[in-house]
């Protein structure tokens, strides 16, 4: 009894050794460490890896040089991931001349309507002064009337500094050539405009601050015979209210000629395009007060100026 025990028990061992090293995944021998001076042994590569280097080995390989760059130029990689990129670009592009052609065209209504909204101030701006000067309005009906032309010329302002941008005047750029304008003309339907000037004789001048702007508004008398410049200057700033001051450059000299000039009625803004027409002299804004001087450095002087119109020099 004993002796069935100790075999039944020693069958039921090797039994379970069995099992367990059935279900046991089989061992690697161990790899020998490689010698000094010897490559280290890659593992070894899989199925799927061997038959897609086989698959790309096995691909003809064209006979001729031509066939060779008609092939890699249809089909390398690099190639079609840049043409993906070309594409997308084009798309870009094109959503970008969409949006500038609509910009450009808001733009062009908005200064038309700023333009009809000064002359229609400046003729209530003259109605008000004239009803103001018999008694039938107040002098606040005209001082309404003057905040509201003030208005539409900055309106105005604005909406050509956005022209301005939309159109890249005054950048450093290169303007497109006049086929290119065509071009983009005969893309949008619209009219094709000259050539403009580029470069720094191409810039606009900044435009004048509202303040001045106000002044230049005020209607003056003036009455000057051969007066010297400096007296003319001294006139100018009492017509101007005292609120400015006009600075003599060093670089003129203010005995060269003397100033006649009779105005009965006129408006400020006047006052200084005559004597920019009758002399040798141009009024610039500056941060200290209006610089006085000669039409050369004026011209080389990126500042507003007085009348607004003076050009850049090249």
């Amino acid at each position: 009894m004993k002796t069935m025990t100790l075999v039944l028990a020693a069958f039921l061992s090797s039994m379970a050794v069995r099992a367990w090293s059935e279900e046991r995944p089989p061992t690697q021998p161990p790899q020998p460490a490689a010698q000094p001076g010897e490559m280290p042994k890659t593992p070894a590569v899989g199925q799927a890896a061997k038959e897609e280097a086989a698959r790309i080995l096995a691909a003809p390989v064209p006979g001729s040089l031509d066939d060779m760059l008609a092939m890699a130029l249809t089909s390398n990689p690099e190639i079609l991931e840049a043409e993906t990129k070309v594409r997308q670009a084009q798309a870009r592009w094109n959503q970008t001349r969409l949006r500038v052609v609509q910009a450009v065209i808001a733009a062009f209504h908005e200064t038309m309507l700023a333009e009809n909204l000064i002359r229609a101030g400046e003729e209530r701006l003259e109605q008000a002064k004239a009803m103001a000067q018999t008694g039938q309005a107040s002098q606040s009906a005209v001082t309404e009337a003057t905040a509201a032309y003030m208005e539409a010329r900055g309106r105005l302002e604005q909406a050509r500094a956005n022209i301005r941008y939309l159109l890249g005047l005054g950048g450093s750029v290169r303007a497109p050539e006049p086929e290119a304008r065509a071009d983009v003309g005969a893309r949008v339907g619209a009219p094709q405009a000259p050539p403009g000037p580029s470069g720094p004789a191409g810039r606009e001048r900044p435009a004048v601050p509202g303040k001045i702007q106000a002044m230049l508004e005020k209607e003056v008398a003036v009455s000057l015979q051969d007066a010297p410049l400096r007296q003319t200057l001294d006139e100018l700033r009492a017509l101007s209210g005292g609120e400015f001051d006009f600075l003599l450059d060093t670089e003129l000299d203010p005995d060269a000629f003397k100033i006649t000039l009779n105005l009965s009625k006129a408006r400020l803004r006047s006052v200084f395009a005559a004597l920019v027409d009758l002399y040798p002299i141009r009024f610039v804004v500056r941060d200290y007060g209006i610089l006085v001087t000669h039409p050369d450095r004026a011209g080389s002087m990126f500042a507003p100026t007085i009348p607004e119109d003076l050009p850049l020099a090249e």
